[in-house]
């Protein structure tokens, strides 16, 4: 097994993405419990992680890190320089895996110059299984390497490889893209409402629709053609389409998302 160099990884940090990866990991059957170090600084997070996961825990970085093993660096982008200070006095040439938004591999090899960096940006879905994670390797990072982060992301879902300079991209499509499917099922939920429909019943019908939606997406028909599978001449979907196109909704879309491109390269620290 790839990421098994030693009988243990360590996630510094245990927060949401962290616990879904490890989750992920255990459930199938990649390592046991007793192979996972969570490294947080707050004890209730620990307290719960243990006694839902029977993962160890640690502390204090001098406890939770050993010289050879791979890192997952999973903590917020503002803690990053903090952790890789006191990371730096343990780690050696070890795999490091950041999960942070915007902080590039660059940045992290100057408190870990001869750690092997690989960057990911998973995105939310990862809690149920369903997430696309991509990666980008830093200048020390084999092939071997990578292919050690993607067994550990492929738990989570999908996986795909990109330059480092795309990262940014894909934070603004596929790393914040969950919230843009949810923003529009509430949206719809509001319109159901709008016409007669109760809020339970409005929620249930656009929340449904979505869930089938993405299944229908993975039959491998691309979406422009279930959308006109699905769009009748002179029919009810037809006359919410060319709503959509008198109201721009294409030029809205991209605009949000190079918004979000732009704020995410605002945020990257190299």
């Amino acid at each position: 097994m790839i990421i098994k160099t030693k009988s243990q990884i360590t996630f510094v940090g245990g927060g949401k993405m962290a616990e879904a990866i490890f989750a992920h990991l255990i459930a199938k059957d990649v390592l046991i419990p007793q192979e996972i170090n969570v490294l947080d600084i707050s004890d209730s997070r620990l307290d719960y992680l243990y006694k839902t996961y029977g993962v160890k825990t640690a502390y204090s970085t001098a406890s939770a890190i050993d010289s050879d093993e791979p890192i997952i660096l999973a903590v917020k982008p503002q803690d990053m320089e903090t952790v890789l200070k006191e990371i730096s006095k343990k780690l050696v040439k070890n795999l490091v895996i950041s999960i942070a938004a915007g902080i590039k591999t660059e940045y992290i090899e100057k408190y870990l110059p001869n750690a092997r960096i690989v960057r990911a940006m998973p995105n939310s879905a990862a809690l149920v299984g369903s997430a696309i994670s991509a990666l980008s390797r830093g200048s020390k990072a084999s092939k071997e390497d990578l292919e050690a982060a993607k067994e550990i992301f492929a738990t989570i879902g999908e996986v795909i490889e990109v330059k480092e300079d795309l990262q940014d991209s894909i934070t603004a499509l596929s790393g914040s893209g969950p919230a843009y499917f949810f923003y529009l099922t509430e949206l719809l939920e509001e319109a159901g409402v709008s016409i007669g429909l109760s809020k339970e019943n409005s929620q249930k019908l656009a929340t449904q629709t979505a869930i089938g939606a993405g299944e229908l997406l993975e039959t491998g028909k691309s979406p422009k053609e279930l959308r006109k599978m699905v769009t009748s001449p002179e029919g009810t979907t037809e006359a919410a389409i060319k709503s959509f196109e008198e109201s721009k909704l294409s030029n809205i879309v991209k605009k949000a998302v190079q918004k979000a491109h732009e704020r995410s390269r605002e945020l990257s620290k190299s």
